[in-house]
């Protein structure tokens, strides 16, 4: 690693000696929050509507997958971090306590647990949208972080068994 592929910020994470002075920290929140408040706004609107669509469901289980990764990540680096699910009309809307790291587990399973059931295994025409196996990729290290090996096999042997992954030839 060096300077210039940002070692001195990266170290702060691995330390835990992030500041909000620090531009990676303060991004990685920030853009982090950004993609949560716009799955909030797809969900909220969908869960608003009265005559939501089968499309709309898996618009809001891409959301929600979309979602529990970006609060994986933030769990992942910063421990307790603030759930928010409120579509954020006003700045002070954005504001809320922190949450436990168990209770951002919950949070990020029942995210998950509404995606696996609407999600498709693959998106032919629209390559990089959110899938099962996606998913269930997300679920599984999220098993791994909280040591559930089982759990976390599991869920990985159903992404490998799912035949639309596979590695790259040597």
């Amino acid at each position: 690693s060096s300077a210039g592929d940002s070692a001195a910020n990266g170290s702060a994470f691995n330390n835990f000696d992030y500041v909000a002075t620090n531009g990676l920290s303060t991004s990685w929140w920030n853009d982090h929050y950004r993609v949560i408040f716009a799955c909030n706004e797809v969900i909220n609107t969908i869960q608003d509507s009265e005559d939501a669509t089968p499309a709309d469901l898996i618009n809001e289980s891409e959301a929600k997958a979309i979602r529990a990764l970006m609060y994986f990540e933030l769990r992942r680096d910063y421990g307790e971090v603030p759930v928010i699910t409120a579509t954020i009309d006003n700045p002070e809307d954005a504001f809320a306590p922190k949450s436990s790291v168990a209770e951002i587990d919950a949070f990020i399973i029942e995210d998950l647990e509404f995606a696996v059931q609407h999600l498709p295994a693959t998106w032919p025409c629209f390559l990089g949208r959110a899938t099962l196996g996606f998913a269930n990729s997300v679920w599984a290290k999220l098993y791994l972080y909280q040591g559930d090996w089982a759990n976390a096999y599991a869920k990985s042997t159903e992404v490998i068994d799912s035949g639309v992954y596979s590695l790259d030839p040597d």
